[in-house]
């Protein structure tokens, strides 16, 4: 049973396929249809999460039901060399905790990614410009795999953005044994028009050391630098990161270290974190998963912790059949901080917090062949350079027909195996 399955002819994979966005295909053949010719293609995909949720200690007026996940993506491409790219997520305006918002408070749809991409799949290079995905981020979803339960690490502390406006340029080594990342990018993430002179460089490497193993498990190390500056005065915003991942066939485990210097705009900040998880999905309908996340802010001092344990576990739906785009999952969450790092301080109330909650969520993404550029037309013998002939009689009889109707094609191409981002 494939959760999030991937729908898409053969020559339209690459819009939908990859494990992350920021990731290209290792050096190959241009993807073509049939005929040869190039297609146009259409990729769409929709992930959506409502969730029910109990807080204990209840800590004043109650918001039991969120919406944590709504998104829509929206790719038209061009034969593996060119597309463009645009997502939309779901928001709060005002924020949880404002009362100044659009027509009330009202969820409201914001731009997240919108890129054009230029793609050289012979050499595995994928450039990207406009709001692109923060490399880091996008790669942990993807390792990760379970977005709709919870933001990975530095997402969800607030020290990375999803997105931010820029470049990225990508390249996948043969046999996908490597990719490097190279961003250039404001700093300022999506929420927020550029502040200063100062520019965001970031550098992501990831090896996988069991591409060339016949195992059929992914084994990826993932290594972050990047130097940054952040708000009017230009302050610091620096990170470091380090994280492997493993999946082998329904099982995922993963471990993340990262740190920052600055955060934003507060250069004094320097927080430190540790993610680690494992998963079970796509062991029939069953599925599960653990994680815990624990955060400094000064190293040493326990007052200036936090620790977040997560565990919860559900079905996927429908149970029969080869795909199952829904997700019903119940969860626990506890949340410890330090009395120096709580919201309000040396608050035993506001300290410790006890969630409980379940959850319904859908995922799908696809691709369709729209067209294709008419493939190039066989050459033919140019004429001969000779007199015109005298008007021929009548011919003897009918013109032969052709030997035989021309093939048809084979089939359909097939879909692709669910990519490894599709957990």
């Amino acid at each position: 049973m494939t959760p999030g399955a991937l729908f898409a002819p053969a020559a339209c994979a690459w819009l939908v396929g990859a494990a992350a966005p920021v990731v290209p295909p290792p050096p190959g053949p241009t993807p073509a249809g049939p005929d040869g010719a190039r297609p146009v293609c259409l990729g769409a995909g929709a992930e959506v999460a409502a969730r029910l949720r109990a807080e204990l200690p209840d800590l004043g007026l109650a918001r039991a039901f969120s919406l944590p996940r709504a998104q829509l993506s929206l790719v038209l491409g061009w034969g593996g060399a060119a597309a463009a790219r645009v997502e939309l997520a779901a928001v709060r305006s005002g924020g949880e905790t404002g009362y100044v918002g659009v027509d009330g408070e009202s969820i409201v749809p914001r731009v997240q990614i919108a890129e054009a991409r230029f793609g050289w799949p012979a050499a595995g290079l994928l450039l990207a410009a406009g709001l692109v995905d923060d490399p880091w981020v996008a790669l942990g979803d993807a390792a990760w795999g379970m977005r709709a339960v919870a933001p990975t690490l530095g997402e969800e502390r607030g020290w990375l953005d999803r997105s931010d406006l820029g470049g990225t340029l990508a390249w996948t080594a043969p046999r996908a044994l490597a990719t490097l990342s190279v961003s250039l990018t404001s700093g300022e993430g999506l929420r927020l028009r550029e502040r200063n002179d100062g520019k965001d460089l970031t550098a992501v490497a990831t090896v996988r050391p069991l591409a060339l193993a016949a195992t059929g498990a992914l084994l990826e190390v993932s290594f972050l630098v990047r130097d940054g500056s952040r708000g009017l005065d230009q302050v610091r915003d620096h990170r470091l990161g380090a994280r492997a991942a493993l999946h082998a066939g329904a099982f995922g485990a993963g471990v993340e270290v990262l740190a920052a210097t600055g955060v934003a705009g507060d250069p004094a900040r320097t927080p430190k974190g540790l993610s680690a998880w494992v998963t079970l999905d796509a062991l029939g309908p069953a599925l599960a998963f653990a994680r815990v996340d624990v955060t400094s802010e000064r190293l040493g001092d326990p007052a200036a912790a936090a620790f977040t344990a997560r565990a919860g576990g559900g079905v996927r739906l429908p149970f029969r059949g080869p795909v199952a785009p829904l997700a019903l999952v119940a969860a626990y969450e506890g949340t410890h901080t330090g009395a120096a790092a709580a919201a309000v301080a040396g608050a035993a109330e506001a300290t410790t917090l006890h969630v409980f909650w379940i959850q319904l969520a859908f995922r799908l993404a696809g691709a369709v062949e729209l067209g294709a550029r008419p493939a190039p037309a066989a050459s033919a013998a140019p004429p001969a350079l000779t007199a015109p002939a005298a008007p021929a009689s009548a011919p003897s009889g009918p013109a032969s027909a052709p030997s035989g109707p021309a093939s048809a094609p084979a089939g359909p191409p097939s879909a692709p195996a669910p990519a490894e981002g599709a957990r």
